[in-house]
Protein backbone atom coordinates (compact mmCIF):
# COMPACT_ATOMS: atom_id res chain seq x y z
CA UNK A 1 0.00 0.00 0.00
CA UNK A 2 1.35 3.41 -0.89
CA UNK A 3 2.41 5.09 2.32
CA UNK A 4 0.40 8.22 1.67
CA UNK A 5 -2.86 6.28 1.72
CA UNK A 6 -2.00 3.87 4.50
CA UNK A 7 -2.18 4.10 8.21
CA UNK A 8 -1.20 2.09 11.23
CA UNK A 9 -3.72 0.86 13.75
CA UNK A 10 -3.49 -0.96 17.04
CA UNK A 11 -4.41 -4.60 16.50
CA UNK A 12 -5.83 -5.18 19.99
CA UNK A 13 -7.81 -3.15 22.46
CA UNK A 14 -5.78 -2.96 25.66
CA UNK A 15 -8.01 -2.74 28.72
CA UNK A 16 -6.05 -4.47 31.48
CA UNK A 17 -8.57 -3.52 34.13
CA UNK A 18 -11.48 -5.01 32.20
CA UNK A 19 -10.65 -7.31 29.36
CA UNK A 20 -8.50 -10.42 29.74
CA UNK A 21 -6.93 -11.95 26.69
CA UNK A 22 -9.19 -14.14 24.65
CA UNK A 23 -6.58 -16.87 24.74
CA UNK A 24 -7.29 -17.28 28.45
CA UNK A 25 -11.02 -17.01 27.90
CA UNK A 26 -10.97 -19.78 25.34
CA UNK A 27 -8.91 -22.03 27.59
CA UNK A 28 -11.30 -21.41 30.44
CA UNK A 29 -14.51 -21.84 28.44
CA UNK A 30 -13.49 -24.59 26.07
CA UNK A 31 -16.96 -25.11 24.76
CA UNK A 32 -17.03 -21.56 23.45
CA UNK A 33 -14.24 -22.37 21.00
CA UNK A 34 -16.43 -24.82 19.12
CA UNK A 35 -18.73 -23.64 16.33
CA UNK A 36 -22.28 -23.22 17.58
CA UNK A 37 -24.36 -26.31 17.01
CA UNK A 38 -26.82 -26.25 14.12
CA UNK A 39 -30.33 -27.20 15.09
CA UNK A 40 -31.85 -30.41 13.86
CA UNK A 41 -35.01 -30.21 11.80
CA UNK A 42 -37.74 -29.18 14.24
CA UNK A 43 -40.41 -26.55 14.64
CA UNK A 44 -38.84 -23.34 15.98
CA UNK A 45 -39.92 -22.25 19.45
CA UNK A 46 -40.43 -18.65 20.56
CA UNK A 47 -39.07 -17.68 23.97
CA UNK A 48 -39.76 -14.40 25.76
CA UNK A 49 -37.79 -12.12 28.07
CA UNK A 50 -39.42 -9.26 29.97
CA UNK A 51 -38.55 -7.31 33.14
CA UNK A 52 -41.47 -8.77 35.10
CA UNK A 53 -40.66 -12.36 34.15
CA UNK A 54 -39.22 -15.05 36.39
CA UNK A 55 -36.29 -17.41 36.63
CA UNK A 56 -35.74 -20.47 34.47
CA UNK A 57 -37.11 -22.55 37.36
CA UNK A 58 -40.20 -20.40 37.75
CA UNK A 59 -41.03 -19.85 34.07
CA UNK A 60 -40.81 -21.87 30.87
CA UNK A 61 -39.98 -18.73 28.89
CA UNK A 62 -42.52 -19.79 26.27
CA UNK A 63 -45.24 -17.26 27.07
CA UNK A 64 -45.16 -13.48 26.79
CA UNK A 65 -46.55 -13.04 30.30
CA UNK A 66 -45.25 -11.90 33.71
CA UNK A 67 -44.46 -14.31 36.51
CA UNK A 68 -47.47 -14.46 38.82
CA UNK A 69 -45.29 -14.64 41.92
CA UNK A 70 -45.71 -18.28 42.88
CA UNK A 71 -45.12 -21.73 41.47
CA UNK A 72 -42.54 -23.24 39.14
CA UNK A 73 -42.54 -24.14 35.47
CA UNK A 74 -45.25 -21.58 34.84
CA UNK A 75 -46.18 -20.29 31.34
CA UNK A 76 -44.38 -16.97 31.65
CA UNK A 77 -41.34 -15.09 30.34
CA UNK A 78 -37.82 -15.06 31.75
CA UNK A 79 -36.66 -11.89 33.48
CA UNK A 80 -33.24 -11.71 31.78
CA UNK A 81 -31.33 -13.30 28.94
CA UNK A 82 -29.08 -15.31 31.22
CA UNK A 83 -32.03 -17.57 32.13
CA UNK A 84 -31.82 -18.85 28.55
CA UNK A 85 -28.65 -20.72 29.59
CA UNK A 86 -28.36 -24.21 31.09
CA UNK A 87 -24.65 -23.75 31.81
CA UNK A 88 -22.18 -20.94 31.04
CA UNK A 89 -21.62 -22.53 27.63
CA UNK A 90 -24.96 -24.20 26.83
CA UNK A 91 -28.26 -22.67 25.73
CA UNK A 92 -31.73 -23.80 26.72
CA UNK A 93 -32.99 -22.67 23.32
CA UNK A 94 -32.18 -24.42 20.03
CA UNK A 95 -30.87 -23.12 16.75
CA UNK A 96 -33.69 -21.58 14.72
CA UNK A 97 -35.66 -20.52 17.80
CA UNK A 98 -36.73 -16.93 18.52
CA UNK A 99 -35.68 -15.16 21.72
CA UNK A 100 -37.78 -11.99 21.94
CA UNK A 101 -36.96 -9.28 24.45
CA UNK A 102 -39.58 -6.82 25.71
CA UNK A 103 -38.72 -3.12 26.18
CA UNK A 104 -36.69 -2.55 29.31
CA UNK A 105 -33.11 -2.48 30.57
CA UNK A 106 -31.22 -5.75 30.96
CA UNK A 107 -27.93 -6.27 32.73
CA UNK A 108 -25.47 -8.36 30.69
CA UNK A 109 -22.87 -9.68 33.09
CA UNK A 110 -22.13 -10.25 36.74
CA UNK A 111 -23.24 -7.97 39.54
CA UNK A 112 -26.45 -6.64 40.97
CA UNK A 113 -29.10 -8.81 42.56
CA UNK A 114 -29.08 -12.60 42.49
CA UNK A 115 -29.71 -13.50 38.88
CA UNK A 116 -29.14 -15.96 36.11
CA UNK A 117 -25.59 -14.67 35.76
CA UNK A 118 -24.80 -16.51 38.99
CA UNK A 119 -24.57 -19.62 36.85
CA UNK A 120 -20.99 -18.50 36.21
CA UNK A 121 -18.84 -19.71 39.15
CA UNK A 122 -17.83 -16.66 41.21
CA UNK A 123 -14.51 -18.01 42.46
CA UNK A 124 -13.27 -19.49 39.19
CA UNK A 125 -13.99 -16.88 36.57
CA UNK A 126 -13.40 -13.14 36.27
CA UNK A 127 -16.23 -10.69 35.60
CA UNK A 128 -14.74 -9.91 32.22
CA UNK A 129 -15.37 -13.54 31.22
CA UNK A 130 -19.08 -13.47 32.05
CA UNK A 131 -21.09 -13.22 28.84
CA UNK A 132 -23.47 -15.28 26.73
CA UNK A 133 -21.92 -18.03 24.60
CA UNK A 134 -22.06 -17.70 20.80
CA UNK A 135 -25.61 -17.59 19.50
CA UNK A 136 -26.68 -20.92 18.04
CA UNK A 137 -26.80 -21.17 14.26
CA UNK A 138 -30.13 -21.55 12.55
CA UNK A 139 -30.65 -24.67 10.42
CA UNK A 140 -30.77 -22.64 7.20
CA UNK A 141 -31.10 -19.10 5.89
CA UNK A 142 -34.91 -19.32 5.91
CA UNK A 143 -34.98 -20.39 9.56
CA UNK A 144 -32.52 -18.14 11.35
CA UNK A 145 -31.99 -18.03 15.07
CA UNK A 146 -33.51 -14.72 16.15
CA UNK A 147 -32.49 -12.56 19.11
CA UNK A 148 -34.55 -9.41 18.84
CA UNK A 149 -36.64 -6.79 20.52
CA UNK A 150 -40.27 -7.81 20.68
CA UNK A 151 -41.28 -5.16 18.11
CA UNK A 152 -38.73 -6.19 15.49
CA UNK A 153 -41.43 -7.21 12.98
CA UNK A 154 -43.45 -4.00 13.33
CA UNK A 155 -40.93 -1.22 12.81
CA UNK A 156 -39.07 -1.54 16.12
CA UNK A 157 -41.02 1.10 18.10
CA UNK A 158 -38.84 0.70 21.22
CA UNK A 159 -35.51 -1.07 21.55
CA UNK A 160 -34.76 -2.99 24.74
CA UNK A 161 -31.40 -2.04 26.26
CA UNK A 162 -28.77 -4.73 26.72
CA UNK A 163 -25.98 -3.18 28.75
CA UNK A 164 -22.62 -4.73 29.49
CA UNK A 165 -21.82 -4.83 33.18
CA UNK A 166 -18.77 -4.90 35.44
CA UNK A 167 -16.15 -5.15 32.72
CA UNK A 168 -17.68 -7.94 30.64
CA UNK A 169 -15.61 -8.52 27.52
CA UNK A 170 -18.60 -8.28 25.17
CA UNK A 171 -22.38 -8.13 25.23
CA UNK A 172 -23.30 -10.55 22.41
CA UNK A 173 -21.25 -13.24 20.64
CA UNK A 174 -21.61 -14.35 17.02
CA UNK A 175 -18.37 -16.35 16.79
CA UNK A 176 -18.97 -19.03 14.16
CA UNK A 177 -22.71 -18.32 14.11
CA UNK A 178 -24.56 -18.67 10.80
CA UNK A 179 -28.18 -18.06 9.83
CA UNK A 180 -28.97 -15.54 12.55
CA UNK A 181 -30.84 -12.28 12.98
CA UNK A 182 -30.12 -9.65 15.63
CA UNK A 183 -32.72 -6.91 15.47
CA UNK A 184 -34.32 -4.05 17.36
CA UNK A 185 -31.78 -3.88 20.19
CA UNK A 186 -29.83 -1.16 21.99
CA UNK A 187 -26.37 -2.44 22.97
CA UNK A 188 -24.33 -0.28 25.33
CA UNK A 189 -22.83 -0.04 28.82
CA UNK A 190 -23.34 2.27 31.82
CA UNK A 191 -19.84 3.69 32.26
CA UNK A 192 -18.22 6.88 30.99
CA UNK A 193 -14.79 5.50 30.10
CA UNK A 194 -12.75 4.41 27.11
CA UNK A 195 -10.22 1.68 26.40
CA UNK A 196 -6.70 3.13 26.56
CA UNK A 197 -8.03 6.64 27.14
CA UNK A 198 -5.34 8.73 28.85
CA UNK A 199 -7.64 10.12 31.55
CA UNK A 200 -11.09 8.52 31.27
CA UNK A 201 -9.84 5.04 32.08
CA UNK A 202 -12.12 2.14 32.95
CA UNK A 203 -11.73 0.76 36.47
CA UNK A 204 -12.52 -2.73 37.78
CA UNK A 205 -15.74 -1.51 39.39
CA UNK A 206 -17.07 0.39 36.38
CA UNK A 207 -20.20 -0.85 34.65
CA UNK A 208 -18.36 -1.04 31.36
CA UNK A 209 -18.19 -3.47 28.45
CA UNK A 210 -15.31 -3.79 26.05
CA UNK A 211 -17.25 -4.76 22.93
CA UNK A 212 -20.83 -4.74 21.73
CA UNK A 213 -20.84 -7.67 19.29
CA UNK A 214 -17.88 -10.04 19.02
CA UNK A 215 -17.16 -12.57 16.26
CA UNK A 216 -13.78 -14.26 16.52
CA UNK A 217 -13.64 -15.89 13.08
CA UNK A 218 -14.78 -15.36 9.50
CA UNK A 219 -17.02 -18.40 9.05
CA UNK A 220 -20.44 -17.02 9.95
CA UNK A 221 -22.80 -16.80 6.98
CA UNK A 222 -26.23 -15.25 6.50
CA UNK A 223 -25.94 -12.88 9.45
CA UNK A 224 -28.44 -10.00 9.52
CA UNK A 225 -27.99 -7.04 11.88
CA UNK A 226 -31.05 -4.79 11.69
CA UNK A 227 -32.32 -1.82 13.67
CA UNK A 228 -29.45 -1.91 16.15
CA UNK A 229 -28.16 1.02 18.21
CA UNK A 230 -24.65 0.05 19.36
CA UNK A 231 -23.17 2.92 21.31
CA UNK A 232 -21.07 3.98 24.25
CA UNK A 233 -18.94 0.84 24.58
CA UNK A 234 -15.52 1.28 26.17
CA UNK A 235 -13.88 -0.38 23.19
CA UNK A 236 -15.57 -1.26 19.91
CA UNK A 237 -19.15 -1.53 18.70
CA UNK A 238 -18.59 -4.58 16.49
CA UNK A 239 -15.30 -6.44 16.79
CA UNK A 240 -15.09 -9.27 14.31
CA UNK A 241 -15.71 -10.48 10.81
CA UNK A 242 -18.18 -12.64 8.93
CA UNK A 243 -18.36 -14.64 5.73
CA UNK A 244 -21.56 -12.80 4.89
CA UNK A 245 -23.43 -10.12 6.80
CA UNK A 246 -26.12 -7.51 6.17
CA UNK A 247 -26.40 -4.33 8.23
CA UNK A 248 -29.66 -2.42 7.89
CA UNK A 249 -30.40 0.70 9.90
CA UNK A 250 -27.52 0.09 12.30
CA UNK A 251 -26.01 2.90 14.39
CA UNK A 252 -22.41 2.61 15.63
CA UNK A 253 -21.82 5.66 17.79
CA UNK A 254 -19.56 6.92 20.57
CA UNK A 255 -17.53 3.74 21.02
CA UNK A 256 -14.14 4.37 22.59
CA UNK A 257 -11.90 2.67 20.03
CA UNK A 258 -13.90 2.21 16.81
CA UNK A 259 -17.31 1.54 15.35
CA UNK A 260 -16.59 -1.75 13.59
CA UNK A 261 -13.10 -3.20 13.69
CA UNK A 262 -12.68 -6.35 11.58
CA UNK A 263 -8.93 -6.47 12.24
CA UNK A 264 -8.47 -9.06 15.00
CA UNK A 265 -4.69 -8.97 14.74
CA UNK A 266 -4.33 -12.65 13.84
CA UNK A 267 -3.09 -12.10 10.28
CA UNK A 268 -5.89 -14.21 8.77
CA UNK A 269 -6.80 -13.31 5.20
CA UNK A 270 -10.46 -13.97 4.58
CA UNK A 271 -13.27 -13.38 2.09
CA UNK A 272 -16.49 -11.65 3.00
CA UNK A 273 -19.69 -10.33 1.52
CA UNK A 274 -21.01 -7.24 3.27
CA UNK A 275 -24.10 -5.19 2.49
CA UNK A 276 -24.66 -2.07 4.57
CA UNK A 277 -27.65 0.19 4.06
CA UNK A 278 -29.15 3.23 5.81
CA UNK A 279 -26.69 3.05 8.68
CA UNK A 280 -24.82 5.69 10.69
CA UNK A 281 -21.23 5.45 11.96
CA UNK A 282 -20.29 8.43 14.11
CA UNK A 283 -18.23 9.71 17.05
CA UNK A 284 -16.15 6.56 17.31
CA UNK A 285 -12.83 7.15 19.04
CA UNK A 286 -14.78 9.22 21.58
CA UNK A 287 -15.99 8.47 25.09
CA UNK A 288 -19.72 8.88 25.45
CA UNK A 289 -21.30 10.12 28.66
CA UNK A 290 -23.45 7.17 29.70
CA UNK A 291 -26.18 9.38 31.15
CA UNK A 292 -26.57 11.99 28.43
CA UNK A 293 -25.19 10.26 25.30
CA UNK A 294 -23.16 13.42 24.71
CA UNK A 295 -19.40 13.22 24.17
CA UNK A 296 -17.49 13.67 27.42
CA UNK A 297 -15.09 16.63 27.77
CA UNK A 298 -11.74 15.65 26.23
CA UNK A 299 -13.39 12.36 25.35
CA UNK A 300 -12.24 12.14 21.71
CA UNK A 301 -8.77 10.63 21.34
CA UNK A 302 -6.72 9.14 18.53
CA UNK A 303 -3.65 7.12 17.73
CA UNK A 304 -1.26 9.60 19.31
CA UNK A 305 -3.13 9.26 22.63
CA UNK A 306 -3.27 5.44 22.56
CA UNK A 307 -6.59 5.17 20.76
CA UNK A 308 -7.73 4.18 17.30
CA UNK A 309 -10.81 5.91 15.87
CA UNK A 310 -11.87 4.44 12.53
CA UNK A 311 -15.59 4.35 11.93
CA UNK A 312 -15.09 1.07 10.06
CA UNK A 313 -11.66 -0.52 9.70
CA UNK A 314 -10.55 -3.91 8.41
CA UNK A 315 -7.55 -6.14 7.89
CA UNK A 316 -6.42 -7.77 4.62
CA UNK A 317 -9.34 -9.54 3.00
CA UNK A 318 -11.24 -10.09 -0.22
CA UNK A 319 -14.81 -10.34 -1.41
CA UNK A 320 -17.24 -7.48 -1.78
CA UNK A 321 -18.69 -4.55 0.15
CA UNK A 322 -21.82 -2.71 -0.90
CA UNK A 323 -22.40 0.40 1.21
CA UNK A 324 -25.46 2.49 0.38
CA UNK A 325 -27.30 5.49 1.84
CA UNK A 326 -25.16 5.52 4.98
CA UNK A 327 -23.44 8.28 6.94
CA UNK A 328 -19.86 8.38 8.29
CA UNK A 329 -19.08 11.37 10.47
CA UNK A 330 -17.04 12.64 13.42
CA UNK A 331 -14.80 9.59 13.78
CA UNK A 332 -11.32 10.36 15.11
CA UNK A 333 -9.54 8.57 12.28
CA UNK A 334 -11.04 7.51 8.92
CA UNK A 335 -14.78 7.36 8.32
CA UNK A 336 -15.02 4.28 6.10
CA UNK A 337 -11.67 2.49 5.70
CA UNK A 338 -11.78 -0.39 3.22
CA UNK A 339 -8.23 0.09 1.98
CA UNK A 340 -7.39 -3.49 3.00
CA UNK A 341 -9.98 -5.02 0.67
CA UNK A 342 -7.01 -6.08 -1.42
CA UNK A 343 -7.25 -9.74 -2.41
CA UNK A 344 -7.74 -10.53 -6.14
CA UNK A 345 -11.29 -10.01 -7.37
CA UNK A 346 -12.29 -7.65 -4.56
CA UNK A 347 -15.13 -5.26 -5.31
CA UNK A 348 -16.63 -2.29 -3.50
CA UNK A 349 -19.71 -0.18 -4.19
CA UNK A 350 -20.31 3.05 -2.26
CA UNK A 351 -23.50 4.79 -3.39
CA UNK A 352 -25.57 7.61 -1.98
CA UNK A 353 -23.49 7.97 1.18
CA UNK A 354 -22.51 11.06 3.15
CA UNK A 355 -19.17 11.55 4.94
CA UNK A 356 -17.85 14.55 6.85
CA UNK A 357 -15.96 15.64 9.94
CA UNK A 358 -13.74 12.56 10.14
CA UNK A 359 -10.21 13.38 11.27
CA UNK A 360 -8.50 11.33 8.55
CA UNK A 361 -9.84 10.30 5.15
CA UNK A 362 -13.59 10.49 4.79
CA UNK A 363 -13.88 7.41 2.55
CA UNK A 364 -11.03 5.03 1.75
CA UNK A 365 -11.59 1.99 -0.50
CA UNK A 366 -9.74 -0.61 -2.53
CA UNK A 367 -10.55 -3.12 -5.24
CA UNK A 368 -12.74 -2.74 -8.29
CA UNK A 369 -14.58 0.36 -7.15
CA UNK A 370 -17.90 1.92 -8.08
CA UNK A 371 -18.22 5.23 -6.24
CA UNK A 372 -21.42 7.09 -7.13
CA UNK A 373 -23.79 9.76 -5.78
CA UNK A 374 -21.82 10.43 -2.60
CA UNK A 375 -21.48 13.71 -0.71
CA UNK A 376 -17.97 13.88 0.75
CA UNK A 377 -17.01 16.88 2.87
CA UNK A 378 -13.36 16.73 3.94
CA UNK A 379 -13.44 19.12 6.87
CA UNK A 380 -10.73 16.98 8.44
CA UNK A 381 -9.78 19.63 11.02
CA UNK A 382 -13.21 19.39 12.67
CA UNK A 383 -11.80 18.21 16.02
CA UNK A 384 -9.10 20.88 16.22
CA UNK A 385 -9.53 22.96 19.37
CA UNK A 386 -12.90 21.49 20.36
CA UNK A 387 -13.49 21.02 24.12
CA UNK A 388 -14.32 17.35 23.57
CA UNK A 389 -11.13 16.66 21.59
CA UNK A 390 -7.62 15.54 22.57
CA UNK A 391 -6.41 15.31 18.96
CA UNK A 392 -3.18 17.21 18.44
CA UNK A 393 -1.45 18.63 15.41
CA UNK A 394 -2.78 19.75 12.06
CA UNK A 395 -1.10 18.62 8.85
CA UNK A 396 2.01 17.92 10.87
CA UNK A 397 4.89 16.63 8.72
CA UNK A 398 7.24 13.93 9.93
CA UNK A 399 10.61 13.08 8.41
CA UNK A 400 8.90 11.26 5.54
CA UNK A 401 6.47 14.07 4.82
CA UNK A 402 3.59 11.80 5.80
CA UNK A 403 0.83 13.37 7.83
CA UNK A 404 0.61 11.62 11.18
CA UNK A 405 -1.07 14.33 13.18
CA UNK A 406 -4.42 13.80 14.83
CA UNK A 407 -6.22 16.32 12.62
CA UNK A 408 -6.11 15.66 8.86
CA UNK A 409 -4.03 12.52 9.39
CA UNK A 410 -3.19 10.44 6.29
CA UNK A 411 -3.16 13.76 4.43
CA UNK A 412 -6.84 14.43 5.00
CA UNK A 413 -7.63 13.38 1.42
CA UNK A 414 -11.40 13.30 0.91
CA UNK A 415 -11.65 10.12 -1.17
CA UNK A 416 -8.82 7.60 -1.37
CA UNK A 417 -9.14 4.76 -3.86
CA UNK A 418 -6.64 2.04 -4.74
CA UNK A 419 -7.84 0.01 -7.70
CA UNK A 420 -6.67 -3.43 -8.75
CA UNK A 421 -4.84 -4.16 -11.99
CA UNK A 422 -7.07 -5.47 -14.75
CA UNK A 423 -10.23 -3.98 -13.20
CA UNK A 424 -12.54 -1.18 -14.32
CA UNK A 425 -13.60 1.37 -11.71
CA UNK A 426 -15.95 4.33 -11.76
CA UNK A 427 -15.97 7.51 -9.71
CA UNK A 428 -18.98 9.36 -11.08
CA UNK A 429 -21.64 11.87 -10.03
CA UNK A 430 -20.11 12.64 -6.62
CA UNK A 431 -19.94 15.98 -4.84
CA UNK A 432 -16.55 16.26 -3.12
CA UNK A 433 -15.33 19.32 -1.24
CA UNK A 434 -12.67 19.81 1.38
CA UNK A 435 -9.46 21.11 2.84
CA UNK A 436 -7.25 18.01 2.74
CA UNK A 437 -4.20 17.46 0.58
CA UNK A 438 -6.28 16.22 -2.36
CA UNK A 439 -9.98 15.78 -2.95
CA UNK A 440 -9.44 12.55 -4.85
CA UNK A 441 -6.47 10.19 -4.53
CA UNK A 442 -6.45 7.23 -6.95
CA UNK A 443 -3.67 4.64 -7.24
CA UNK A 444 -3.26 1.10 -8.54
CA UNK A 445 -1.77 -1.80 -6.53
CA UNK A 446 -1.08 -4.49 -7.55
CA UNK A 447 -0.99 -3.27 -11.09
CA UNK A 448 0.46 -6.10 -13.19
CA UNK A 449 -2.30 -5.48 -15.73
CA UNK A 450 -3.49 -1.98 -16.59
CA UNK A 451 -6.56 -0.77 -14.72
CA UNK A 452 -9.14 1.58 -16.18
CA UNK A 453 -10.82 4.32 -14.17
CA UNK A 454 -13.61 6.65 -15.27
CA UNK A 455 -13.86 9.95 -13.40
CA UNK A 456 -16.82 11.92 -14.70
CA UNK A 457 -19.86 14.00 -13.73
CA UNK A 458 -18.27 14.94 -10.40
CA UNK A 459 -18.14 18.33 -8.70
CA UNK A 460 -14.79 19.04 -6.99
CA UNK A 461 -14.54 22.19 -4.90
CA UNK A 462 -11.51 23.10 -2.80
CA UNK A 463 -11.28 25.25 0.32
CA UNK A 464 -8.37 27.12 1.83
CA UNK A 465 -6.68 25.63 4.85
CA UNK A 466 -4.03 26.31 7.47
CA UNK A 467 -1.52 23.53 6.75
CA UNK A 468 0.84 23.91 3.80
CA UNK A 469 2.24 20.44 3.16
CA UNK A 470 1.75 20.64 -0.61
CA UNK A 471 3.59 23.94 -0.90
CA UNK A 472 6.81 22.28 0.22
CA UNK A 473 6.71 19.76 -2.63
CA UNK A 474 5.52 22.24 -5.25
CA UNK A 475 8.01 24.94 -4.27
CA UNK A 476 5.38 27.62 -4.12
CA UNK A 477 3.33 29.59 -1.65
CA UNK A 478 -0.37 28.88 -1.71
CA UNK A 479 -2.98 27.14 0.34
CA UNK A 480 -5.40 25.37 -1.95
CA UNK A 481 -6.39 21.73 -1.89
CA UNK A 482 -5.35 19.66 -4.92
CA UNK A 483 -7.93 18.21 -7.25
CA UNK A 484 -6.74 14.79 -8.44
CA UNK A 485 -3.80 12.68 -7.32
CA UNK A 486 -3.39 10.02 -10.00
CA UNK A 487 -1.16 6.95 -9.83
CA UNK A 488 0.69 5.14 -12.60
CA UNK A 489 -0.55 2.01 -14.36
CA UNK A 490 -4.06 3.31 -14.99
CA UNK A 491 -5.82 4.14 -18.24
CA UNK A 492 -7.82 7.25 -17.38
CA UNK A 493 -11.14 8.50 -18.69
CA UNK A 494 -11.52 11.94 -17.09
CA UNK A 495 -14.24 14.19 -18.49
CA UNK A 496 -17.28 16.31 -17.68
CA UNK A 497 -16.29 17.30 -14.15
CA UNK A 498 -16.70 20.70 -12.51
CA UNK A 499 -13.54 21.96 -10.76
CA UNK A 500 -13.50 25.07 -8.62
CA UNK A 501 -10.89 26.70 -6.37
CA UNK A 502 -8.36 23.88 -6.82
CA UNK A 503 -4.59 23.60 -7.11
CA UNK A 504 -2.29 21.78 -9.55
CA UNK A 505 -0.99 18.23 -9.15
CA UNK A 506 2.38 16.95 -8.03
CA UNK A 507 5.32 16.47 -10.43
CA UNK A 508 5.53 13.22 -12.35
CA UNK A 509 8.32 12.01 -10.07
CA UNK A 510 8.60 12.87 -6.40
CA UNK A 511 11.89 14.52 -5.37
CA UNK A 512 14.45 11.93 -4.29
CA UNK A 513 12.56 8.97 -5.72
CA UNK A 514 14.55 6.26 -7.61
CA UNK A 515 14.64 6.79 -11.39
CA UNK A 516 12.40 3.79 -12.02
CA UNK A 517 9.81 4.83 -9.44
CA UNK A 518 7.41 6.93 -11.45
CA UNK A 519 4.50 7.33 -9.10
CA UNK A 520 2.29 10.14 -10.21
CA UNK A 521 0.74 11.51 -13.34
CA UNK A 522 1.58 15.15 -13.92
CA UNK A 523 -1.54 17.23 -14.42
CA UNK A 524 0.07 20.67 -14.14
CA UNK A 525 -3.28 22.25 -14.79
CA UNK A 526 -6.11 23.69 -12.80
CA UNK A 527 -9.09 23.38 -15.11
CA UNK A 528 -10.02 22.05 -17.57
CA UNK A 529 -8.38 18.65 -17.20
CA UNK A 530 -10.57 16.67 -19.60
CA UNK A 531 -13.19 17.25 -22.27
CA UNK A 532 -16.45 18.72 -21.11
CA UNK A 533 -14.97 20.04 -17.87
CA UNK A 534 -16.63 23.07 -16.28
CA UNK A 535 -14.42 25.67 -14.59
CA UNK A 536 -16.83 27.75 -12.51
CA UNK A 537 -18.50 28.16 -9.14
CA UNK A 538 -21.04 25.31 -8.83
CA UNK A 539 -23.47 27.54 -6.90
CA UNK A 540 -24.28 25.17 -4.07
CA UNK A 541 -27.28 25.92 -1.86
CA UNK A 542 -24.96 26.29 1.14
CA UNK A 543 -21.29 26.44 0.20
CA UNK A 544 -19.51 26.06 3.57
CA UNK A 545 -16.88 23.61 4.81
CA UNK A 546 -18.87 22.09 7.67
CA UNK A 547 -21.75 19.77 8.43
CA UNK A 548 -24.01 22.61 7.26
CA UNK A 549 -22.82 22.15 3.68
CA UNK A 550 -25.65 21.57 1.21
CA UNK A 551 -24.48 20.38 -2.19
CA UNK A 552 -27.80 20.78 -3.93
CA UNK A 553 -27.63 23.16 -6.86
CA UNK A 554 -29.13 26.60 -7.06
CA UNK A 555 -31.06 27.59 -10.15
CA UNK A 556 -28.61 28.76 -12.76
CA UNK A 557 -25.78 26.49 -11.60
CA UNK A 558 -23.35 25.66 -14.42
CA UNK A 559 -23.44 22.04 -13.22
CA UNK A 560 -27.05 21.59 -14.31
CA UNK A 561 -27.39 19.50 -17.48
CA UNK A 562 -23.59 19.61 -17.96
CA UNK A 563 -23.00 15.87 -17.59
CA UNK A 564 -23.13 12.78 -19.73
CA UNK A 565 -25.38 9.74 -19.36
CA UNK A 566 -23.95 6.97 -17.17
CA UNK A 567 -25.76 3.70 -17.84
CA UNK A 568 -25.53 2.27 -14.32
CA UNK A 569 -26.32 5.54 -12.50
CA UNK A 570 -30.06 6.07 -12.92
CA UNK A 571 -30.88 7.88 -9.66
CA UNK A 572 -29.18 10.57 -7.56
CA UNK A 573 -28.20 10.79 -3.90
CA UNK A 574 -31.82 11.30 -2.86
CA UNK A 575 -33.23 8.60 -5.14
CA UNK A 576 -34.51 11.07 -7.76
CA UNK A 577 -34.38 9.62 -11.29
CA UNK A 578 -31.62 10.81 -13.63
CA UNK A 579 -31.79 12.83 -15.76
CA UNK A 580 -34.27 15.55 -14.87
CA UNK A 581 -34.61 17.22 -18.22
CA UNK A 582 -32.35 17.14 -21.23
CA UNK A 583 -29.16 15.74 -19.69
CA UNK A 584 -27.48 14.56 -16.50
CA UNK A 585 -26.40 17.19 -14.03
CA UNK A 586 -23.02 17.08 -12.35
CA UNK A 587 -22.58 16.08 -8.73
CA UNK A 588 -24.67 14.02 -6.36
CA UNK A 589 -27.97 15.84 -6.75
CA UNK A 590 -30.20 15.98 -9.79
CA UNK A 591 -32.34 19.14 -9.47
CA UNK A 592 -36.03 18.57 -10.12
CA UNK A 593 -37.10 20.30 -13.33
CA UNK A 594 -33.77 22.07 -13.25
CA UNK A 595 -33.15 25.07 -15.46
CA UNK A 596 -29.92 26.84 -16.30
Amino acid sequence: VNQRASDSRPYTVVMPELIATRRFVLRLLLACSCPPLVASAQTPTTYYVRPDGGTAKQCTGKADAPYAGKGNNQPCAWSELSWALKTPTEWRISGGDRLLVAPGSYRMGRGGKKSGWDIFPPDEIMSSHVYLPPLLSGPNADTPTILAGSGYESGCPQKPELWGALGTDHVLDLSGTSNALLACLEITDHATCGANHPTLKCGPGDEAAGLGIYAKDEHGTNIVLRDLDIHGLAGTGINGRFASVVLENVTLAGNGMSGWNADLGDGVKYTTTVRMDHSTVEWNGCVEDSKTRQIAPAGCYGELQGGYGDGIGTSTHGGSWTVTHSTFRYNTQDGLDLLYLSLPGSKVVVDGCTAYGNAGNQIKVRGEATITNNVIIANCSFFDGKPFSMLQGYFWEDKDDFHTAGNCRANGDALTTTVLGGSHSQIVNNTIVGEGDFLMWVGCDPCHDPATVEISNNILRGFRRVGQFRDKELGRSGNLVGSLFLGAGIAWSIHHNLLFNLDIGYPTQMPGAPPDEIEFKNLQAHCPIGPGDVCADPLFVNDVLSEKFDGRLQAGSPAIHAGVSIGNVVTDHDGRPRPQGAAYSLGSFEPAEAKR
